[in-house]
C-alpha cells in the first residue's frame, strides 16, 4: 500500500499537482513521505516533502521538512518549496 499509494504521489506531483496527505497518525504520515521520497530519487526526480508535527523538531530530517504551523506550511506549499503536505 505505501509503495502504491507513494507511486501515486509522485505521478500526481509530475503532472504539476500539489498533494495533501492525512492519516491518523504522524509516524504513517513520515512513512509515507519517506517512500515519495526514494521513489523520486530513484527516478532522479526532485521533489519538496513537508509534514505538520508540532511535536518534532523544526528541522528539515532526511527529504521531509516539518513545519510547525499551518500558515508555514501554506507559504512553503505557494513558494513551491514543497509540493507535498502531510497533517494528521
Amino acid at each position: 500500500k505505501t509503495y502504491t499509494g507513494a507511486g501515486m504521489i509522485l505521478a500526481a506531483v509530475r503532472a504539476g499537482l500539489k498533494v495533501g496527505v492525512t492519516a491518523t497518525s504522524h509516524k504513517v504520515i513520515h512513512n509515507l513521505l519517506r517512500a515519495v521520497a526514494k521513489q523520486a530519487a530513484d527516478r532522479g526526480f526532485r521533489i519538496g516533502l513537508g509534514h505538520i508535527d508540532k511535536s518534532a523538531p523544526k528541522q528539515t530530517i532526511g527529504p521531509v521538512t516539518f513545519l510547525s504551523d499551518n500558515r508555514k506550511a501554506l507559504a512553503s506549499l505557494d513558494s513551491g518549496t514543497i509540493q507535498v503536505l502531510g497533517a494528521t
